[in-house]
C-alpha cells in the first residue's frame, strides 16, 4: 500500500512504505533498524523492476529524495542509466573535496607568481604563513566571503600574530612580548592577495567556481579608505638600526644595512642575484622583471655601489647552490620575508635599553621613506633623491629626459652612507646643522 510520506512518518516506520507521491520511491528499513531511500524500476539490462539505493535516509532529507527519484525516472524515460549520472556526480563531488585552497594556492604560486611577480617573496609569505593555515583545508567551491571577512576581522584588530591564536591556527604567538595592535593595512592586503588567486581560478575553469567570491566585496567599506604612512626615522631611530643590524648574523646582517644604503624596496634587495653586480665597475643593474611597474612598463635600474655598500657585500661570499646573494641555504633561494623583520626590531630594542614593545614600530617600507625625507634635509635634491628610490620621473620629462642620473646618485648615496654612519656613531647633531 501507498501512502505520502512525511518526515514524521520516516522518522517513525517499522516496515518498507511506498511513496505515494513519487512512483517507484521507497522507504527501506532493514531489520537492524537502520533506512534508506530507493528506487523500484525497470532498469536499463533489467527485464524486471528492480530496486536501486539513492541514499541513506540520515544523509539526505525526504525532499532531496523525491527530487533525486524523480531525475532518475527523467533519466530513465530516455534511455539512459542513472549509474552513469551517479558516477559523474561522485567524481564531481571528489573533485571539489580535493580542490582545496591549500591545492589551489600552491599551483597558483607556482605558475603565477614564481619568478614573475616582483613581490613574490611577501606573496608567498601571506599565503604559506597566514592564509592557507587559515583556509587551506577548504573546498575551493564552498569557500564564501563571510568567512574569509570574519576571519580576517580577527587580524585586523588584533594583528596577524595575535589574530591567529584568537583563530586557533597557532597556540601562542610568534612574539608575546608584542603588544596587541590592530593591523588593518595588513588585513587589506591578505583580502587583495586572496581576491587575486580566486579570480584567476575562477579565469581557468578548473576550480568549480565562476567567479571570486570576494569579487563584490568593497575593499574601501570593509576595510576603510587606504592610509598612506607617513612614518620615518630620526637619527637616533636611525643610528639605532644600523648598530642593531650589526648584531645580526649573515646575511640579516648584511641585508639590512644594505637596504638602508640603498633605499630600494623589499623584494629588490632581497632577491638580488651575484651576476646583476659588477663590483669593478661599481654597479648592480636590477633587471625590469623585478622592479615596479605595470603591464610592461617596468624598467631596469642601475645602482651605484658606493664605498659602504661595497664594504657590506665584501662580508658575503657566493653559496654552493645557487647564486642569490641573501641566503641561508647555499644560494638556493632567498631568505622568506617577514622571518627576520622580528629579530631586527629584537636588536634595535636592545641597543636602545628598552623592552621590545616600547620600540615605536617601523616597516621595512619606512626605511626607504626614511632616506628620501632626511635626504632632503641632507641637501639631497628632489630629482636626484626620486632617481635613488626607482621612482620614474612624472610627465613630459619621462619622455625627453631618459638620463639615469648615475654619478649624481653615487654622490647622494656616498653622503648618504656617511650620514647613517654619523647617526650610528651617535654625532647626529653636527649633521643636523649640515643639513
Amino acid at each position: 500500500m501507498k501512502t505520502a510520506l512525511t518526515d514524521r512518518a520516516v522518522k517513525t516506520a517499522k516496515a518498507d512504505m511506498a511513496d505515494a507521491v513519487v512512483p517507484g520511491l521507497l522507504l527501506r528499513v532493514r531489520p537492524s533498524g537502520a533506512k534508506s531511500y530507493a528506487l523500484v524500476a525497470r532498469f536499463p539490462g533489467s527485464s524486471n523492476p528492480t530496486r536501486r539505493t539513492i541514499a541513506p535516509a540520515g544523509a539526505i532529507t525526504l525532499q532531496a529524495a523525491r527530487e533525486k527519484a524523480r531525475a532518475w525516472l527523467e533519466l530513465l524515460g530516455r534511455g539512459i542509466d542513472p549509474a552513469g549520472e551517479v558516477e559523474r556526480e561522485r567524481q564531481e563531488h571528489d573533485r571539489k573535496r580535493n580542490d582545496t585552497i591549500a591545492a589551489l594556492a600552491e599551483t597558483y604560486l607556482a605558475t603565477q607568481v614564481a619568478g614573475k611577480m616582483r613581490t613574490e617573496v611577501r606573496i608567498v609569505y601571506s599565503f604559506r604563513d597566514i592564509l592557507i593555515p587559515l583556509f587551506g583545508h577548504r573546498p575551493v567551491a564552498e569557500l564564501t566571503s563571510r568567512e574569509v571577512s570574519l576571519a580576517l576581522a580577527e587580524i585586523e584588530k588584533f594583528g596577524t600574530d595575535h589574530g591567529l591564536v584568537k583563530l586557533g591556527i597557532r597556540k601562542q604567538p610568534h612574539r608575546p612580548n608584542r603588544p596587541r595592535k590592530p593591523a588593518p593595512v595588513q588585513a587589506r592586503m591578505l583580502f587583495a592577495y586572496f581576491d587575486m588567486m580566486l579570480r584567476w581560478a575562477a579565469g581557468t575553469g578548473d576550480y568549480g567556481i565562476e567567479f571570486s567570491p570576494l569579487m563584490r566585496v568593497s575593499k574601501a567599506a570593509r576595510f576603510g579608505p587606504l592610509r598612506q604612512r607617513a612614518r620615518y626615522l630620526n637619527d637616533i631611530e636611525i643610528g639605532a638600526v644600523w648598530r642593531a643590524s650589526g648584531t645580526l648574523r649573515t646575511p640579516y646582517r648584511q641585508f639590512y644595512r644594505l637596504l638602508m644604503l640603498t633605499g630600494l624596496r623589499l623584494s629588490e634587495v632581497l632577491e638580488a642575484s651575484w651576476h646583476e653586480f659588477d663590483l669593478k665597475g661599481k654597479t648592480w643593474t636590477i633587471p625590469a622583471a623585478r622592479m615596479k611597474g605595470k603591464n610592461g612598463s617596468a624598467q631596469e635600474h642601475t645602482v651605484p655601489l658606493t664605498s659602504h655598500m661595497l664594504d657590506v657585500l665584501q662580508e658575503l661570499s657566493r653559496g654552493p647552490r645557487g647564486p642569490f646573494v641573501f641566503s641561508n641555504n647555499g644560494g638556493l633561494a632567498p631568505n622568506a620575508k617577514g622571518k627576520f623583520k622580528p629579530m631586527l626590531d629584537a636588536a634595535v630594542a636592545a641597543d636602545m635599553g628598552v623592552p621590545d614593545s616600547q620600540v615605536a614600530h617601523f616597516t621595512n617600507h619606512d626605511l626607504r621613506r626614511t632616506l628620501r625625507t632626511r635626504g632632503r634635509k641632507l641637501g639631497i635634491s628632489s630629482e636626484v633623491g626620486e632617481a635613488m628610490l626607482a621612482h620614474k620621473r612624472p610627465g613630459i620629462a619621462a619622455v625627453y629626459d631618459v638620463g639615469d642620473l648615475l654619478e649624481e646618485r653615487r654622490t647622494a648615496h656616498e653622503m648618504w652612507g656617511a650620514f647613517v654612519l654619523e647617526c650610528a656613531d651617535g654625532n647626529v647633531v653636527r649633521m643636523r646643522r649640515k643639513g
